[in-house]
């Protein structure tokens, strides 16, 4: 049985309003199916990123892997502040399946508040955290899995298709050749990007394709790529927009304080002559817990310069340089900027300085004011 390496990311469904959070590492894992095993060692490892314990609870839901398989109880937790509990799971695997594809169950993870005190006792769930696991069951002979995705931007920048391509046959793809297509609103090929590739059996590739809209006008677009591979053809299309609006990251913070939740402030400028509403920022970075961060939505007057601030919550992550994405968006018109984001530790020492400095002046001045005041009550009781 091989395995592909694990995609780390957080999946957190907020059903309520408040910072809490259990995470859940890995959250995707795929086994691909041979034939020649009938268990697979599943790890999970949970963490209560709160600074105060929780309660939770642990179950798990099958979309369509054969329930039978599945010999899982529903277990309480207890967490502490901060604590990590790891798991191992012996998933038995049928000796064969009906028809080629992904069979998924998820494991799903419950912070839960229970209500006890009330005049009814009630739980209720605060958040939901789910791990996904696939058995994925290869199809015979030579099969492309093929997947394009688009984000629409600003005419004259550049649109990066992103081209997902997945083996899922038994068989190594020697050769992919084909070219992705660019067509505008009336269906008139407006552009083209030839493509060749490989791909070894059990694997998923991801390549990033870029347009150049220069000369372009603002509308709707779709694009579609077609592949040839070992006598067979593989589609996928996609849509996207160009727009006469755009707005410019201007400056940003690069620096965040580790342990803390921190307000990152971004300054930002409309190039466009009308009003804008309902934009967003948006902040991902990538680390030991990555993290996805988004401001309140908010508009922009026609060429207003406006600062936005989103909070970034770096508990948990350790002071370093982390690869980072903010993008704001605005209608379904993105702008982005990639850099290294630096956490740098939380400097204690700078504040009990500056309280010492503080008190030494307070005191100080009082006692100036109080020499001042006893003087001239001695003068007036001459």
């Amino acid at each position: 049985m091989k395995k592909r390496g694990t995609l780390i990311f957080l999946l957190v469904l907020l059903l309520t309003s408040g910072a809490y959070a259990i995470s859940v590492t890995p959250s995707k894992t795929i086994t691909y199916f041979s034939g020649d095993s009938i268990s697979e060692n599943l790890y999970l490892s949970l963490k209560n990123t709160n600074r105060f314990g929780v309660l939770g609870e642990m179950s798990i839901n099958s979309h369509n892997f054969p329930e039978e398989y599945l010999n899982f109880d529903i277990y309480d937790l207890e967490f502490q502040p901060n604590e990590i509990k790891e798991f191992n799971f012996l998933l038995n695997i049928p000796e064969k399946f009906s028809q080629p594809g992904d069979y998924r169950f998820d494991i799903i993870v419950k912070e839960i508040e229970n209500n006890t005190g009330s005049e009814s006792a009630t739980i209720t769930v605060r958040t939901a955290v789910g791990g996904v696991f696939i058995v994925r069951v290869p199809h015979d002979g030579y099969f492309l899995g093929t997947k394009l995705e688009a984000k629409g931007t600003s005419v004259g920048e550049l649109v990066p298709f992103v081209l997902t391509l997945e083996n899922l046959g038994t068989l190594d793809i020697e050769n992919i050749q084909g070219s992705l297509e660019i067509f505008d609103n009336e269906n008139n090929s407006v552009g083209e990007i030839p493509f060749t590739h490989t791909l070894p059996i059990n694997s998923i590739h991801q390549v990033e394709l870029n347009w150049d809209t220069s000369g372009g006008f603002f509308g709707n677009y779709w694009a579609k790529v077609t592949l040839d591979y070992e006598g067979k053809t593989s589609i996928a299309e996609t849509t996207f927009k160009l727009g006469d609006v755009h707005v410019s990251i201007v400056d940003f913070d690069k620096s965040i304080k580790s342990g803390d939740i921190n307000r990152f402030k971004v300054k930002l400028k409309s190039d466009w002559g009308n009003y804008i509403d309902g934009a967003f920022m948006t902040l991902a970075m990538e680390s030991d817990f990555p993290g996805f961060f988004k401001s309140e939505n908010f508009d922009l007057k026609p060429w207003e310069e406006k600062d936005v601030t989103l909070y970034v919550d770096a508990v948990g992550i350790n002071k370093g340089e982390y690869p980072a994405l903010l993008s704001v968006n605005y209608g379904d018109i993105y702008t982005e900027e990639k850099f290294s984001l630096r956490v740098t530790s939380f400097n204690y020492l700078s504040i009990i300085i500056g309280v010492g400095i503080f008190i030494v002046v307070f005191s100080i001045g009082y006692f100036i004011l109080w020499k001042i005041q006893k003087k001239k009550i001695k003068n007036e009781n001459k």
